[in-house]
Order: structure tokens, then sequence, then C-alpha cells
């Protein structure tokens, strides 16, 4: 577990296999960081870290065998304005590209060689009108080709829209198509999960709803198997904010797990593909901790989905909704 803190610190947590975690290793940055991903950049099957800095360049950490970083040479911040990163192999060489996106851009930009410090050209797809907020980014191989695509959710001066992005092989990209959801005031979140256990990849997208007052909406853009997506309202809440849309229950249907004013709670996922709201499971932190952003795992070994949350601590899978709280740190 790679943690990024606001003491110009970047933690790492190796896994025992049992749930637990070894003594926290931590590496100085030289100064406060605003995003962070991991992500094989070298092909050596070790996870290594790419740090966003507030200003300056991009700081990189190579994975070694044993679970320990060694930083590397700086690399040359490509953009000023880095808000939204995500870490993806588009190319084939198994070497993961550098991809992000900022407040306002429409242009989602790539960039190969972050790892081994031979920086290729910056690759640009323009995926339509942006307001405000960057857009918000997912990769899945979406039409079964062996090819990652890109997903991209993104606010737009009317409906917002999320966006798909195909791998045409080799890197090359082409937007494909854009859905726009009615009733939405920001995209928050993109996932790409099967909804309805038909086998299909389906998106889902977290989004502030335009009607409700603060609550956090979940549509399910949902495959029919040629190629399109029918999208529908999934579930809505009172969440501060973004969730996961994943299977925490057992029962093989994608729930919605949110952060809460005082907790985390689940709607429980339905066999249709719904995601019932009245069906709250309280799943910790109740009336102690607001929790800002989750992370899910399989962290003991056991099958389950484990939660990680952001100003909280793990909570275990016991299966059937129920999750055991262990403090983090």
């Amino acid at each position: 577990m790679v943690l990024l803190g606001a003491n110009k610190r970047l933690t790492v947590l190796l896994g025992n296999g049992d749930g637990t975690f070894g003594e926290p290793v931590a590496y100085t940055l030289a100064q406060s960081a605003s995003a962070h991903v991991v992500g094989d950049l070298n092909a050596d099957r070790h996870p290594d870290v790419v740090v966003v800095p507030t200003l300056g360049d991009l700081v990189v950490f190579l994975g070694n065998a044993d679970g320990t970083l060694a930083p590397v040479d700086a690399v040359p911040r490509p953009d000023p304005s880095i808000a939204e990163v995500l870490l993806a192999d588009l190319d084939g060489d198994q070497r993961a590209e550098f991809i992000w996106s900022n407040p306002g851009d429409p242009v989602i930009r790539i960039l190969s060689g972050v790892g081994t410090g031979t920086l290729g050209d910056i690759v640009e797809v323009n995926v339509g009108e942006v307001f405000g907020s960057a857009p918000v980014l997912a990769v899945a191989d979406l039409n079964q080709d062996n090819q990652p695509d890109l997903v991209v959710g993104r606010r737009t001066g009317g409906n917002d829209a999320v966006t798909i992005v195909a791998n045409a092989g080799g890197g090359s990209l082409v937007v494909d198509q854009a859905i726009e959801l009615d009733g939405t005031r920001g995209i928050a979140a993109v996932e790409v999960l099967d909804l309805n256990g038909d086998g299909r990849q389906d998106i889902a997208a977290q989004s502030r709803g335009a009607s409700s007052n603060g609550a956090f909406v979940a549509y399910g853009l949902e495959a029919d198997g040629a190629g399109g997506y029918a999208w529908r309202r999934l579930c809505e809440g009172l969440a501060v904010q973004p969730g996961s849309i994943l299977e925490v229950t057992g029962d093989d249907y994608a729930d919605g797990v949110f952060c809460a004013d005082g907790g985390i709670i689940a709607f429980e996922g339905q066999p249709d593909g719904r995601i019932e709201s009245p069906s709250v499971i309280d799943i910790g932190h109740s009336g102690r901790v607001r929790p800002k952003r989750l992370a899910a795992g399989d962290l003991d070994g056991d099958g389950g989905t484990d939660l990680v949350s952001q100003g909280g601590g793990v909570l275990f899978n016991q299966g059937g909704g129920v999750f055991e709280e262990i403090p983090l740190l």
C-alpha cells in the first residue's frame, strides 16, 4: 500500500499476506505533492511510483524486488497544470504510460518513457467540451480486443458526458463515442465493471446530482454487446465524496460504496443491476471520522473485497456486508 501524506512523505506499507502490514517505510519528498500513481514503468514486474509535486518536476521511484523504492533522476514536468493522473500500458510494450488531464481542458495527454528517463512525444486526444474540473480517467478493455481503452468522464456546459477512447493498437487512440448523462453537475469518478452479471464490461459514473441536495448520484452505462451503451440511474445518496461501485456483500452483484458524513455506507446491488438506496449497510467509522477517499482490494487473501479509507483505517470484509475495522497507522 502506497500513501501520499501532507507532510512531504510517501509511505509504503508492505502486506504480510494475512491482512496485516509491516512497519511503514517513509520516503521524504522535497515538496508537497498533489497526486501519485502506481504502475510498472520499466517492465520488470515490480510496481513503481510517480509523484506529482505541487510545483516542479515529476518524482519517480522505481520498485525493487523486496518492495523498497529507489528514487531516480527527476523527470521534467510535461505540463504545469496536471490534475487527474493514471498509469497504463497503452501500446503493449509492458511499460506504463503517464496519462493526465487538466481543469477545463478537453485534451487528454499521454507520455511514455517516464520510467526510463528518455521521454517520448506527448500524444494528445481531444475528447470534446470540458467545463470546470479536470476530466476523470479509467482504463479497461471494453471491446475485448486485448487492447486497453480509455474512459473519460467530463463536465460540460450542458449535460455531462462519458467519452470512450478506443485503442486501435500500438497506442493509437481514437474517440469512439460520447454518452451524455442527463441531470448531472460534474462527473467525479468513472469505473469499469460488470454491473448486471451478463459478462460484459459496463461503466459506472458518479456525479453531483443536479436536483439532489448535495448528494452523489451513480449512473450505470450498460453495454449492449454491439458497441453501444444505455445509461440509467443506479442509486443516489447523501455521500459527501465519491466512492466506488464494486461487489462487497458476496452475492456477485455490484454494490455502491460511498464516503459519507461520519462513516462509509454501502447500497446493496440487485440482480438486474440496480443498486437499492434503501438497503444501506453501515460498514465502518460511524460517528468518528469523515473519510475522503476509498481504495479496494483483497488484502488478506480470503476472496472478499476489503476497503481502505483516507482518514480512517482498513475495513476487512467478513462476508454478507459485515466488516471488521482495523486502524491503519
